[in-house]
């Protein structure tokens, strides 16, 4: 009668051997496991894969890689400006993984994009490089953050605690096979302008053809509608600075000026329409003395130029260069008891009057000797004192 195997297992070196058997049994055939059946702890290996036999059956327990692939964001098309924000809606992420550790397993990607800042489970889906997002919408409220994380393929599928075979034990551990810590970039979409507004700017008067800057610097007040836009300024085609809320305009010179501002949010898109964003305004000149020492400078913060000139002798005299001049202004403190001049353009063959006196003080009153009516003139401005005695107080001129 033939005897029954005998099955003695072998553990050498921390391997499982071999199997011996007595009354004719090959040796190897049989899954080999150690005391008990107790799995190997992890340890570094690049697959999970149990290891076989020749004949396909299991030699030992399987490995758990624990060293998952390195993901990497390579670009991101159109790139974002310094600001992080993009002006398209579309936008193209490429990325890229890796082995660390020699691994030759495949590597896939999952793909994650939010507007809220929140990164959960249920958001990944598989994903290919480049990865295109069309149509997004702005991000007003929260920038889209972009997460993508590698993935060992072969080794996401295995669960390497589970055993391969009879009598051979699973791995003790099955550490994730991805990339926990995601490749993340983070970016605004804003493919809207901002709109410019001038809130304020030289006045309207009635009666005058433009409104008058009471300053040689005039100021202006500027917004958009959308927070953190920078500004950009031209007076007649000339850039000059400018920035939101209160401007002042220096170095303007005399005359008419056109003020175009256009407003350019983070996302670097600037207002195509200058609708509410243009001011049309004239500036003074500045009245200066040269009338051998017959006239006065007197310091006035209400002044044009911080100063205006004063006299109290008949016959005292300015003069202004004016070319085609409709509209002609005198500007200056008025009040009860000042005097009176006359003023004549040019060749012209009258001189016109012009009472000073007013029945109130008004530090820079306005003076209407043409209106915008008038023929056009071209000539030099004299301005003569016809009063004696009482003060005449004269500030700037307007004339165009």
């Amino acid at each position: 009668m033939p005897t029954s195997p005998r099955v003695r297992h072998v553990r050498r070196a921390g391997r499982r051997v071999g199997l011996l058997a007595t009354g004719g049994l090959v040796a190897g055939l049989l899954p080999l496991v150690g005391p008990a059946g107790v799995a190997q702890a992890a340890e570094a290996c690049t697959t999970e894969v149990a290891p076989r036999s020749v004949l396909g059956l299991p030699t030992g327990p399987p490995c758990d890689d624990i060293a998952p692939p390195e993901t990497t964001i390579t670009a991101l098309t159109p790139p974002p400006n310094a600001a992080g924000y993009l002006r398209t809606d579309d936008l193209t992420f490429t990325f890229s993984g890796r082995h660390t550790d020699g691994d030759t397993d495949p590597i896939s990607f999952e793909c994650q994009l939010d507007d809220d800042g929140a990164s959960t489970n249920d958001r990944w889906e598989a994903c290919q490089s480049p990865r295109t997002y069309q149509d997004l919408d702005d991000s007003s409220a929260a920038p889209y953050t972009f997460r993508v994380r590698a993935i060992d393929t072969a080794d996401d599928a295995i669960d390497a605690t589970a055993s391969p075979g009879l009598l051979v034990a699973g791995a003790e551990t099955d550490l994730p096979d991805l990339d926990e810590s995601a490749a993340v970039s983070v970016v605004r979409v804003d493919t809207v302008a901002p709109n410019t507004f001038v809130l304020s700017s030289p006045p309207q008067l009635e009666g005058y053809r433009l409104p008058i800057a009471d300053s040689l610097s005039p100021q202006v007040r500027l917004a958009a509608d959308e927070g953190g836009s920078t500004f950009a300024c031209d007076v007649d085609g000339a850039a000059v600075p400018c920035a939101e809320g209160v401007t002042t305009l220096r170095g303007l010179g005399p005359g008419d000026k056109t003020l175009t501002v256009r407003a350019t949010d983070k996302a670097g898109n600037t207002d195509p329409t200058v609708k509410d964003s243009t001011a049309v305004f004239a500036v003074p000149a500045d009245l200066t003395a040269g009338d051998g020492g017959r006239w006065r400078s007197l310091r006035s913060a209400d002044a044009l130029g911080g100063s205006f000139l004063e006299t109290r002798e008949r016959g005292a005299t300015l003069r202004y260069y004016g070319r085609n001049v409709r509209e002609l202004v005198l500007i200056g403190p008025s009040g009860p008891g000042a005097g009176s001049v006359e003023v004549k353009i040019g060749r012209a063959r009258k001189w016109q009057p012009v009472d000073l006196a007013t029945p109130t003080v008004d530090r820079q009153h306005l003076y209407t000797v043409r209106d915008q009516n008038s023929p056009l003139r071209t000539g030099t401005i004299r301005i003569r004192v016809t009063s004696d005695g009482r003060p005449v107080r004269l500030d700037g001129i307007l004339a165009h």
